[in-house]
């Protein structure tokens, strides 16, 4: 699946963490962490064989029944099968940057390149840890925008859905 990437700018000063149009006051940040979402490659493997073999069992009795014109139809299924698992094999884990404020975690920001995020990290810390002279402006140039409703394996094992737009407060996780 194609991830659409935009830059995102992260800017501390005046006490508060802006992230695109999100604000959080540097002084109620009680936590900063990272998340990794893996995409579930081997649910797709078996979404692809199980459709496949439901495609040829049907594929064949169709063309049994009714002729060959259904083998172009058989050829367009499982060629849209393949094209789908590419995709899905294709689509790269995405990381983020968490912050929790009163209790609440927030995915900030979402983002296809670890060490952006990792450094991204950094710097919010060092912001949470001088709140009221913290000046930083860092940009997410691979931030992952758009409409997220991916289906990842997170680090832990638990499955979990990422409904995202890129920044702000989102919760992905189940």
């Amino acid at each position: 699946m194609a991830l659409n990437h935009a830059s995102v700018r992260v800017e501390a000063r005046e006490g508060v963490l802006r992230i695109g149009s999100e604000a959080y006051p540097l002084r109620g940040i009680t936590r900063v962490g990272q998340r990794k979402l893996v995409p579930r490659k081997g649910a797709a493997w078996k979404r692809f064989f199980v459709r496949t073999l439901i495609s040829l069992f049907l594929g064949v009795i169709l063309i049994n029944v009714w002729g060959g014109a259904w083998t172009i139809a058989l050829i367009g299924v499982l060629a849209l099968l393949t094209w789908q698992l590419v995709s899905a094999l294709g689509t790269p884990p995405i990381f983020g940057l968490a912050i929790a404020t009163a209790g609440v975690q927030h995915d900030a920001v979402w983002g296809t390149d670890r060490a952006e995020i990792n450094q991204l990290a950094i710097e919010v810390t060092k912001a949470v840890g001088q709140p009221e002279t913290a000046q930083m402006i860092y940009n997410v140039h691979h931030a992952v925008q758009g409409d997220l409703n991916l289906v990842y394996q997170e680090g832990n094992g638990n499955i979990g859905v990422a409904n995202h737009g890129g920044i702000g407060d989102n919760v992905a996780g189940g």
